[in-house]
Parts: structure tokens; C-alpha cells; sequence
């Protein structure tokens, strides 16, 4: 393998820093381009670099402008990522190492750089491998349900600066979501928030512009990338784990992907993985078998071959859909997503906190306090760093009094849930304004433990008509909250129960709603908010779930 040094100019005249990995000996190469903002030394792009190397492909890892070696000042995700990619395209394919094909590979940010790049239309720029991809910048990274992530703390704080500062002692970043809490245990309480980026020893210069664009608008309509795939010409391959917070955007990306040129070379991976996908077969107590763990750069190199090598023919030749499927353990492939074997089917709440499948008839509403002085914490433990939810840690069943609690009864055989999941709930408050949070679990008979099914979903009630045109509420007055819960692949045991849970914030991840109509991001001005769910033959509230049959 041949290491070579580069830096490749973009229009602007930012010298973009570059490694070249090549085969050895020398020849014309097709090319995969990882565009990073954590350093092109990192460990996880260099072993991708070297095993791709010795199998015929040339790679390029490149700091993104503003990171590391890179010029230029750094602004994430609106950082000139579709015009840098597109000059890089253009570089490599005027090399004389380079056969004219290119392809772009990588995770989270690293695949966010591919779709800029591929939407700006390069003929040499062949395929995209996008795993566990952070697009849906609005809806999955900042705003999930129009509710601002506070875990943007997390990895605010990572790229606060030119460079990630990390410990020498274990190689793991210094500032953390973690210790940030533990420092100034208060923070996230800290009223407006606007100025909690402030608070901390490494600021957040984007904070405040993040904050200033509450709703859908053209700041994130540009870079939303799923708004954009009528310009994505290519074919790619979707890869994600059912354990990643991240999980819904790979999915939504190959279903949108799958109405637009290119649709029958789309491909979905899905394994049980973590964001740090594929990395081992244990997760949240669990251990999913020895087929958890596959070969993925070989797989990966399964799909670019026919778009990048000039002797291969047809695209990777298996069903587009590919999933493991949990409780069993097993990959399968499917024609589509969700499987055509799917039965959509309703379970309901009723009074008691009784989910069952029978219609609800003449019902009582139930109702809980929502008190923005309290934030009611989300109901399960941090987690990893990088990760603002990790299943497993099982959902708070105590009796608190600022949230509601559902469960089933023991199933009588196992139950195999596969598809997208979602709530309709049917609900008023005494508010102008506020927010609903629900998830979804199941509890492990063996274990004792109550392990999420999905990351869950959430909705400000403003934003219920859509994104782009808040509309403040009617105190008392009923409406319909349709939220999607996520999707998952699991057989659920016999003997098991599916727990849901209703509350009106999510400490410390989100920021609370003040309940008072007004900015929640800049007043400080708070009221208390009576929640009523209702659970009756006319305002049926119900989890929607998908069932696999056979």
C-alpha cells in the first residue's frame, strides 16, 4: 500500500487536507472518499482505508474545511460539504491512479458529506455507501417533534473547536455529556435557554443559530438531505442498526430513495448495531448471537464493485432489503420494507393503564401534571457519550405523577414485531401550548428488565399541523397527535409485556416547554399544565404496531 499526502483545492481557494491510501502495484483505481470532520487519522477510517486498499481500491480520508488540517472555518453541516465533495470528486478523477470512478463512504457526518456531494450531480460519482447517516437534520438531530435536543450539548461540544480534544490517558473525549451535567448539575435547568451553550468551559458558537430556527425553515430545508433525492441519481447503500438513534433516518432515506432515478439499485441494511455499528454482538445486557457481527467492508465492497469496476455487471444480486431480526436472532431479506407479511394492528389504552387489543367503549380520560420546574427526567439512564439513548437501561416505573404508564398483559406466544410503529393519541390540556412524549418497551420475563422497542418520538403541540406553520391551542379542546415511535425488528418472548409511557418532557436530553404559548427558547416565565389523555370508543388513543405473520 502506498501512503500519499495531498491537500486538493476547492473553488474558494480552501486547501482541503487529504490522505491517499493506494494499491500497490501501481495501476488506475476506483476511488471511495471518506469526508470527516473527527480527523482523517481516525482509527475507524484508516482500518476501512487499508483493508480496501488490499482489496484493489484506492481511498481518500479528507478533513472537512475548518477541521484539523484543513483550511477554512468550520461550520457544521452548513459548511460547504456539497461543493468540497464535488471539487474532491473532480480531483480525483484527473489523477492518474484513479480509473474515473468514485465512490463516497462513511458514518453518521461522513455519510452526511456523501448525499451533499452526490446531489450535486458529478458524472464520475458512482455509488454511496451511507451508513448510520445523521440527515434529517431538523426532524432527527435538532427537532425531533419541533422539541430542541439538548444532547446537541454532546456533540456540540466534540467540534466546539478545530480540533477534538480528547484524553491522553484513554484516548476519549474530554468534554462529555456526562461530565458536563456533573460539573454544573443545573445547567440544563437553566432558563433561557438560549444561553446554555454559554455555560460551559468549551462554548457552542452555534447554539444561538440552531435556537434561532425553531421552525422547518430554509436554514435546514438545504440541508435536508431527504427533501433532495430527486438529485440523487446513484445507487445507495443504506446501512443502520435497530440500537442507533439514527435508526428512522436510514430507513426514511431508502423508502424516499426507492421514488427516484436509481430506485431498483437502493439497498437496506439493517443489524442490531449501536451508531457504533457492527462493532460486537452485545448490547443493553444482550447478546444477539454470532451472526450479529458480519464482515461489513466485504459487504460493502459487494455493492460498489459493479458501479466501479469497469469489468463488473449488475448490481449486488440478493433482495434490496436485508435486516436482522432480533429475539431470533436471524438475518432476512425482504422485498420491501416494511415486509409485505406485515398486519398493521392497533393496541389500545384503556383505563388502569391496560394496553390491550380490544376496541375501548364508554371510558374514562386519565390525566397527569406536567410542571416545567420539575422536567420530568427521561426515563432511562445516559448512556454512551456519543449516544443520547441507549436501550437497555429500562424505562422509571415508579409512581410518579407526571406521567402515565400502559402495559399488556403477558403474551400468551411471542409476538414478532417488524415495521414502522407509531401513536395516535388523543389528548387536551389546560395549556395554550405544551409537548407529548411517549415510548415504547417490552419487559424482559427472563431478566426482570424493561428494554425500549424504539428510541420513541415526541411532538410540540404547536407544531401539529406541520413544521413550517405553528398554531398555538385551544385550552380544553381535543385533538389527534399522530407521532411515529420509530421502527424495530424484534420477536418479543412469550410471557412478556409491552409497556408504554406518557409524559410531557424528557430531562436532560430535550428542552421543556414553558406551557405559556409564548418562546420557549427565551422566555423564563413558566405555568403547570393538567394533561388529559383520552381513551374511549370516540377518541380511541392507540399504538400502532406492525406484525409479522408466518
Amino acid at each position: 500500500m502506498k501512503h500519499l499526502y495531498e491537500y486538493i483545492t476547492a473553488r474558494d481557494g480552501i486547501r482541503l487536507a487529504s490522505d491517499v491510501y493506494l494499491p500497490r502495484p501501481q495501476g488506475r483505481f476506483p476511488t471511495v472518499v471518506l469526508r470527516t470532520p473527527y480527523g482523517k487519522y481516525d482509527q475507524r477510517c484508516v482500518a476501512y482505508a487499508e483493508w480496501m486498499a488490499e482489496h484493489g481500491y484506492a481511498v481518500v480520508i479528507q478533513d472537512v474545511r475548518g477541521r484539523y488540517d484543513s483550511d477554512g472555518v468550520w461550520h457544521p453541516y452548513d459548511n460547504h460539504e456539497d461543493t468540497d465533495g464535488h471539487d474532491t470528486v473532480e480531483w480525483i478523477s484527473t489523477q492518474i491512479w484513479s480509473n474515473g470512478n468514485v465512490a463516497f463512504s462513511g458514518s453518521s457526518y461522513l455519510a452526511f458529506t456523501g448525499y451533499m456531494a452526490a446531489m450535486g450531480g458529478h458524472p464520475a460519482l458512482k455509488a454511496l455507501v451511507a451508513r448510520v447517516p445523521a440527515t434529517g437534520l431538523y426532524h432527527h438531530h435538532f427537532y425531533m417533534g419541533g422539541i430542541f435536543s439538548l444532547a446537541r450539548l454532546v456533540w456540540g461540544t466534540l467540534v466546539g473547536r478545530r480540533v477534538q480534544q480528547v484524553s491522553l490517558k484513554d484516548g476519549r473525549p474530554v468534554f462529555t455529556f456526562e461530565k458536563l451535567i456533573r460539573e454544573d448539575p443545573d445547567c440544563l435547568l437553566h432558563l433561557p435557554v438560549v444561553e446554555i451553550g454559554e455555560r460551559f468551559a468549551l462554548p457552542i458558537p452555534w447554539w444561538r443559530t440552531w435556537l434561532q430556527h425553531e421552525t422547518e425553515d430554509q436554514y435546514w430545508y438545504k440541508m435536508e438531505i431527504i427533501r433532495h433525492f430527486n438529485r440523487i441519481r446513484i445507487p445507495v447503500y443504506h446501512v443502520g442498526g435497530w440500537h442507533d438513534d439514527f435508526c428512522s433516518v436510514s430507513i426514511e432515506n431508502f423508502l424516499t430513495a426507492r421514488g427516484f432515478p436509481a430506485a431498483s439499485e437502493q439497498r437496506l441494511l439493517m443489524g442490531m448495531w449501536p451508531h457504533q455499528l457492527n462493532m460486537r454482538a452485545d448490547y443493553g445486557g444482550i447478546d444477539y448471537g454470532s451472526e450479529a457481527v458480519i464482515d461489513l467492508f466485504a459487504r460493502e465492497k459487494r455493492f460498489l464493485d459493479p458501479y466501479m469496476l469497469d469489468t463488473a455487471h449488475g448490481p449486488m444480486d440478493e433482495p434490496p432489503v436485508r435486516i436482522f431480526i432480533m429475539g431470533i436472532n436471524k438475518w432476512r431479506n425482504y422485498d420491501s420494507w416494511p415486509p409485505k407479511s406485515v398486519e398493521k394492528k392497533p393496541l389500545y389504552l384503556h383505563p388502569g393503564g391496560v394496553l390491550d387489543w380490544r376496541v375501548p367503549g364508554l371510558e374514562k380520560a386519565a390525566s397527569y401534571v406536567y410542571d416545567p420546574a420539575e422536567h420530568t427526567p427521561q426515563p432511562w439512564d445516559y448512556g454512551e457519550p456519543d449516544l443520547p439513548v441507549v436501550p437497555g437501561h429500562g424505562l422509571d416505573a415508579s409512581d410518579r405523577s407526571d406521567r402515565l404508564l400502559y402495559a399488556t398483559l403477558p403474551l400468551d406466544k411471542p409476538l414478532g414485531l417488524v415495521g414502522p410503529i407509531s401513536l395516535t393519541l388523543y389528548a387536551a390540556t389546560d395549556a395554550p401550548d405544551t409537548d407529548w412524549f411517549a415510548w415504547l418497551a417490552w419487559e424482559d420475563p427472563q431478566k426482570g428488565r424493561i428494554r425500549l422497542l424504539t428510541y420513541g418520538g415526541s411532538l410540540r403541540s404547536r407544531f401539529r399541523f406541520g413544521f413550517d406553520c405553528p398554531q398555538l391551542l385551544r385550552p380544553g379542546e381535543i385533538y389527534d397527535y399522530h407521532i411515529p415511535l420509530g421502527h424495530t425488528a424484534r420477536v418479543v418472548p412469550a410471557g412478556a409485556r409491552i409497556h408504554l409511557c406518557l409524559q410531557s418532557s424528557a430531562k436532560p436530553y430535550y428542552s421543556r416547554n414553558l406551557n405559556t404559548g409564548g418562546d420557549n427558547y427565551r422566555d423564563t416565565t413558566i405555568r403547570k399544565a393538567i394533561q388529559s389523555v383520552y381513551q374511549d370508543a370516540s377518541h380511541p388513543s392507540h399504538v400502532l404496531v406492525s406484525i409479522l405473520s408466518g
